[in-house]
C-alpha cells in the first residue's frame, strides 16, 4: 500500500513513470498499476481483505520444493492482472532468483501472473516456480529494492522505495535458524508429511485462533518421502545469501532518490494499517517531488546529472550487466 501511495503522488504531479521493477508485494502493485486496476485493488486491500482470507489463499503444495502453493493467490489476482508483461506500459520487470545458480533473473516478458507468483515465492515456504529450465524464487533473496534493474532497463532517474525492515528477505539471524533446521532434518530423517502438518498448524495459529482444516487426502505425500527438495532449496538459500554480501551492489549506490515510508515497524499482516501505509507512501513521495522535478528539468535542459555512487554510465552498466540476467 505504501508503494501505491508513491505511484499515486507521482501520477498526480505529472512525473512520468517509464519503468517499474519490483519483487514480492511490489510486483503485485506494479502489475495492477500498469493494468489500470490499482484503484480497485486498493479498495479491496483497505476495505475487505482480512488475515484469515489472506492465509486461506495458501494452498498445500503437491511437491516437495515448498510447503505451500500460491495457485489460489494466482486465481485471486486475475481480478486485477491479466496478459503479458510486454503488452503494458510502463515497462515492467519482476525480480526473481534462480535458486540453482544464484543468478538474479528479471522477468520482463511473458505471462504477468506467473512472473508475479515467481517473484513472491519465498523459498522453503512456497514451492519454486518453473520458468523454462529455471527454478525461480522470491527476488528479495538477493535484491529487495531493485534499482539496478531499472538502471539496466534504461531509466535516467531512479526513484527507489524502501519499505522493508531488513535488507533481504532472510536476515542473518534467520539464516542461522535455517542452517540449524537443515542439520536437524538431516540428522533425524524428519518425514515430509509430518513437517507439512506442523506448518499447517502454524498457519492456523497465525490466524489467531481460527483452527480450521486445510487438509485433503491428496495433501500428503507418501510417509517414506523425506525433504530432499526443501533441504536442497534452503541449502542454496544459505549459499546465495553468503555470496550476496560480497557481490551485490547496494541499491543506495544506484538510486537518485530513496523514499522510505515510515512503515518498517508495521506488522506485515495487520490489515488495520493499510490506509496508514498508503498515506505514509504519499507523504514520502510528496516530500521528494520538488527535487525530482528539478532533476527532470535539468535533464531536459541538457545538464549532466551525475550518477549516484560515483559511477560513470559505462562503469555502472558494465558492473550491472556482468551479474544480470533478463527473461
Amino acid at each position: 500500500m505504501a508503494h501505491a501511495g508513491v505511484l499515486d503522488v507521482l501520477d498526480e504531479e505529472g512525473i512520468p513513470i517509464d519503468y517499474i521493477a519490483g519483487c514480492s508485494s511490489g510486483a503485485i502493485i506494479a502489475a495492477s498499476y500498469a493494468c489500470g486496476t490499482l484503484r480497485n485493488l486498493k479498495r479491496e486491500l483497505v476495505d475487505t481483505l482480512s488475515r484469515k482470507e489472506l492465509f486461506s489463499m495458501l494452498g498445500p503444495s503437491e511437491n516437495t520444493s515448498g510447503f505451500f502453493t500460491l495457485d489460489k493467490a494466482r486465481e485471486r489476482l486475475k481480478r486485477y492482472v491479466q496478459g503479458n508483461l510486454e503488452d503494458v506500459k510502463p515497462q515492467l520487470a519482476f525480480v526473481t532468483v534462480d535458486v540453482e545458480t544464484g543468478e538474479q533473473i528479471a522477468i520482463s516478458m511473458g505471462d504477468m501472473l506467473n512472473a508475479i507468483i515467481a517473484s513472491c515465492s519465498l523459498p522453503g515456504l512456497f514451492e519454486t516456480i518453473k520458468w523454462g529450465n529455471r527454478n525461480l524464487v522470491d527476488g528479495g533473496l538477493l535484491n529487495i529494492v531493485p534499482s539496478d534493474v531499472v538502471r539496466t532497463m534504461g531509466a535516467d532517474i531512479v526513484i527507489a522505495v524502501d519499505i522493508a525492515a531488513s535488507r533481504y528477505v532472510f536476515a542473518e539471524s534467520t539464516l542461522k535458524i535455517i542452517e540449524w533446521l537443515i542439520r536437524f532434518i538431516k540428522f533425524t530423517d524428519f518425514p515430509y508429511s509430518v513437517g507439512k502438518r506442523i506448518v499447517n498448524w502454524l498457519k492456523a495459529f497465525l490466524i489467531k485462533g481460527n483452527y480450521f482444516q486445510f487438509y485433503s487426502q491428496s495433501d500428503f505425500i507418501d510417509e517414506s518421502e523425506k525433504l530432499p527438495s526443501i533441504i536442497h532449496v534452503m541449502a542454496k538459500v544459505i549459499e546465495i545469501s553468503r555470496w550476496r554480501q560480497q557481490h551485490v551492489i547496494p541499491f543506495e549506490s544506484l538510486s537518485d532518490f530513496i523514499l522510505e515510508p515510515k512503515v518498517k515497524h508495521f506488522e506485515r499482516t495487520d490489515f488495520s494499517l493499510m490506509r496508514q501505509s498508503y498515506l505514509e507512501g504519499r507523504r514520502a513521495a510528496k516530500a521528494a517531488v520538488p527535487q525530482i522535478v528539478k532533476m527532470i528539468e535539468d535533464i531536459k535542459l541538457g545538464k549532466r546529472v551525475p550518477l549516484p555512487g560515483n559511477y560513470t554510465r559505462d562503469t555502472l552498466m558494465g558492473d550491472l550487466n556482468s551479474g544480470f540476467q533478463k527473461l
